[in-house]
Order: structure tokens, then sequence, then C-alpha cells
């Protein structure tokens, strides 16, 4: 599989079908037992909103900023502090959080820390930004609103793989990879027009 830049590729298929480990393996988080994953740019790897216990003592700041962390820019060094808390700030802003930086993440709702996850992965400014299921627990306005952000992300030549099984979502997405038992099927393509929107492709 190959997940063109500029572009939001959606990931579908049924519970079990293996998305969840496939995005874990692209993004670095496991290791294949074979095959070969090739990686152009630094990835940033939005997951699922967590549980989490009343006694876990960060804020919404402190999860975004997490975000930043080994942060560097890809085979350039790392970025300044000052340049990481720009980051921050405009990552909460995107998602709407703004004023909530000192809430206690333990205290948000399911759909305010799949937000809040969001902005972590926004934070990193990286050139490959890999999502599961970023719509989950979120209202409509919400979804809509990742959606806007996700293809402004493809805009500025991010290569975007999310996967969903949200139909708005899939017929928002540039191409469509379905998995169903390990294996990616055959691509399909949703957008009209000429195509990827920044040329080249991420792995």
């Amino acid at each position: 599989m190959e997940v063109p830049w500029g572009t939001v590729t959606a990931l579908t298929g049924p519970n079990g079908a293996g998305k969840s480990t496939l995005v874990e393996l692209l993004a670095g988080v496991r290791r294949p037992a074979g095959g070969v994953i090739e990686r152009d740019a630094d990835v940033a790897l939005v997951v699922q909103r967590p549980a989490a216990p009343e006694t876990l003592s960060l804020t919404v700041q402190d999860v975004v900023a997490m975000g930043t962390w080994g942060d560097r820019k890809y085979g350039r060094g790392a970025r300044s502090s000052r340049e990481r808390a720009r980051n921050v700030s405009r990552a909460i802003a995107r998602v709407e959080m703004g004023g909530l930086e000192r809430r206690p993440f333990s205290a948000l709702s399911g759909g305010q820390r799949q937000r809040a996850l969001l902005a972590q992965g926004l934070a990193r400014s990286a050139r490959i930004l890999i999502l599961d299921e970023p719509a989950a627990g979120l209202d409509h306005e919400s979804q809509t609103r990742a959606r806007r952000i996700l293809a402004e992300e493809a805009d500025r030549g991010i290569a975007v793989l999310c996967v969903t099984h949200d139909r708005a979502d899939i017929a928002a997405a540039d191409h469509v990879l379905r998995l169903d038992r390990g294996v990616v099927l055959p691509e399909s393509t949703h957008r009209a027009g000429p195509g990827p929107r920044a040329p080249g492709s991420g792995h």
C-alpha cells in the first residue's frame, strides 16, 4: 500500500481486519515480522481516546505538548522550545479548546479527550499524520471540524491516513483502502478533480 503526499487516505474494513495493527506498524509502534515499511518523513500517530484515571495530573496543555516529545525536523535536528510552544498553542486553538489548557485531561468528556489527542498529533507538525478512529466519541460539529482540519493538513502537502468506519469520513477522503483479514484490497478514489494536492508519495 502507498499513502500519497497531499491527500487524505481512509483505511476501512470490518472489525478484526487488522486496521489498528497496520497503523501501528506504519507509525513504527510495532515492528513487522516480515516485509518493508518505508517512511520518508516524521510520523505523528493519533490514537483513540484512552481511559484516564482521576488521579492523572496531566492537563490538556501537558497532553498536547507530549506530541512534541522527541520532536525533530526530519533529518534537521530538534525544534526550539519556542517553536514547540507555538505549535502547541496553535494546535489547541485549531481544535477549539482554547481556555481549557489547564483543565485536567481526566476531567474531559470522551469527545474532548479525542480533540486533545488530535491537537497532540497536530502539535508534532509531522509530514505524515496517521489517525486511528479520530471521530470516535465526537459530536457532529466536532466530526465536521476534524474532517476540515485533515483536509487542511493535506492541502499543506501532509500525507494523512485515517482509520474510520464513518461514511462521511470515507466520502470526504481522496483515496480509500479497504482491509479485510489482513489483506489490503484494491484502492478506490472518491475525489473528483486533478488528483493529489501535492506531488510525490509517502509510504
